[in-house]
């Protein structure tokens, strides 16, 4: 067996011949194992598999299996370009300090459990719902539809009243401010708070939901914002 063709090392397990017969488009070139992908050193306009392969053929003395499949970064670029790659529903938090409305957009949420209904939320230590936001306290999710766009700028680019400059704002009680063209609004209370290097990490507990008639969503992906809705 060859460790030289992606398809072959990584997903097939056949030998160079066999692969090249069975994945032609994929196995032009069987000696190209380079840590230096075509990606960032071939020239970008060899997008053909032809272009490629003649290509990959040239830098075949170099020694990976990570070739023209596969682009090789730093670490810090590579985490940066996977965590872009992870679509993530856009959420606007909301919480109470005082007689004062705090918002902050969040992308890294998740749901934990559903006995009892628990999601987690990451916040960055330096925004300024993590400076008020402590275990025991309430807080709204709005999770954004697909037509809060404006919301979404408002509340990411703006400071104290202004992140509230766009859309229809409520107060939902005990908690922080809920928009009523969110597809879901969720009333939470933070249950624990736990440091993780630049980020808080949030578990909390779910008080109750409301739901839009139809559901549709802002997705972070790609390092762009994209509208999607159910079909």
């Amino acid at each position: 067996m060859t460790a030289s063709c992606w398809r072959c090392a990584v997903r097939a397990k056949q030998t160079s011949a066999t692969c090249a017969r069975r994945w032609p488009a994929y196995c032009r070139r069987t000696r190209c194992r380079i840590a230096s992908c075509w990606r960032t050193s071939c020239p970008t306009a060899m997008t053909t598999p032809a272009a490629r392969a003649s290509c990959c053929d040239a830098r075949s003395a170099h020694s990976t299996h990570t070739c023209w499949m596969r682009r090789v970064m730093p670490m810090a670029d590579n985490a940066g370009e996977l965590f872009k790659r992870l679509g993530k529903s856009i959420s606007v938090v909301t919480t109470r300090d005082g007689d004062t409305d705090v918002a902050s957009v969040a992308t890294a949420v998740c749901n934990i459990s559903d006995a009892p209904p628990s999601l987690l939320l990451c916040v960055e230590q330096g925004a300024s719902l993590a400076r008020v936001l402590h275990p025991g306290d309430d807080f709204v999710l709005n999770l954004l539809s697909a037509d809060d766009g404006a919301v979404l700028n408002a509340a990411a680019s703006g400071s104290g009243a202004e992140r509230f400059a766009a859309g229809d704002w409520y107060d939902l009680a005990g908690g922080g401010k809920a928009l009523r063209s969110a597809q879901a609004v969720a009333a939470c209370r933070a249950a624990q708070r736990l440091p993780w290097a630049t980020h808080f990490i949030y578990i909390a507990e779910i008080q109750s939901v409301e739901l839009a008639a139809q559901a549709s969503t802002l997705v972070y992906f790609g390092g762009g914002f994209h509208p999607l809705a159910a079909d």
